[in-house]
């Protein structure tokens, strides 16, 4: 499957590396730039060096349960990862920025929202404390 172009969806690569470690021919290399393995995966292929930049998860919830306020913190989201890119960054940076804030733009049109008015973005601790600033402060 992985020669017909599938991505092995392995978090982290533990799963190829226990096979690897129990004997298995997953083809295990080790690089400069860490351990690669035969199968594409997820982390390596598609997330890229986001984590290696200081971008992990960033969740919030609307406890109002309100699709207006959802509304709300994305646009405070947005605006305050614009303005970070305004102040200016490096170009790796920006180009994660553009892609949180492409996501949240989008996120209400393809409709995201299953249960709870949350949602999740990937950031670096600027950008997490500043958004997290700018919801106290609209709260407030």
């Amino acid at each position: 499957l992985s020669d017909l172009g599938l991505y092995f969806w392995d978090y982290g690569n533990a799963f190829l590396l226990e096979a690897s470690r129990a004997g298995a021919d997953v083809g295990r290399d080790e690089s400069a730039t860490g351990t690669l393995f035969r199968y594409p995966s997820y982390v390596q292929d598609i997330m890229g060096d986001i984590f290696s930049l200081g971008f992990g998860p960033f969740r919030w919830v609307c406890t109002s349960g309100c699709p207006s306020d959802l509304d709300t913190t994305d646009e405070i989201s947005a605006n305050v990862l614009e303005d970070i890119i305004n102040e200016g960054v490096p170009e790796t940076i920006k180009q994660q920025y553009n892609d949180n804030i492409r996501w949240i733009r989008e996120a209400k049109t393809n409709k995201l929202v299953v249960g709870s008015q949350a949602r999740i973005l990937y950031s670096d601790q600027v950008g997490r404390t500043k958004i997290a600033t700018a919801f106290n402060n609209a709260v407030k």
